[in-house]
């Protein structure tokens, strides 16, 4: 019995496959890509900055342990429902390894950080 569920496991943790297809630089071996998820909800990450014509928010990547800059997709929502785009402008700055700037232009500081606005996001790059 116990031969069967090591070999189970075997089998299904070697069914993985990421395959990043286009990469922009740093690009690493097949088997050293990886897809990180994370969301700002129960962590540090909640003071909004001000910047000129809006908010950003610093989110840190340091336990994905990318080697260099992932793709980056990421969303404003709140109560764990998507806040509609048209109510603000969206992108991301300053992405490096371990960290990027997600920013909201037309969304003032103040008010994401009261309404508790939270980012979730997805990172796909390379570990080694």
């Amino acid at each position: 019995m116990k031969v069967a569920i090591v070999i189970c496991l075997v089998v299904v943790s070697s069914a993985v496959d990421i395959k990043i297809v286009s990469y922009g630089t740093g690009q690493g071996p097949e088997p050293c890509a990886r897809i990180c998820y994370g969301t700002t909800a129960g962590t540090n990450e909640k003071e909004w900055t001000h910047i000129k014509g809006g908010s950003a928010l610093d989110i840190s990547l340091a336990d994905c342990k990318f080697t260099s800059p992932p793709i980056i997709i990421a969303k404003t929502v709140i109560s764990d429902q998507l806040i509609p785009t048209d109510n603000y402008q969206d992108t991301l700055a300053k992405v490096q390894n371990g960290s990027f700037q997600y920013v909201m232009y037309g969304v003032a500081s103040s008010y994401a950080t009261l309404l508790d606005f939270r980012v979730s996001w997805s990172a796909t790059g390379y570990t080694c």
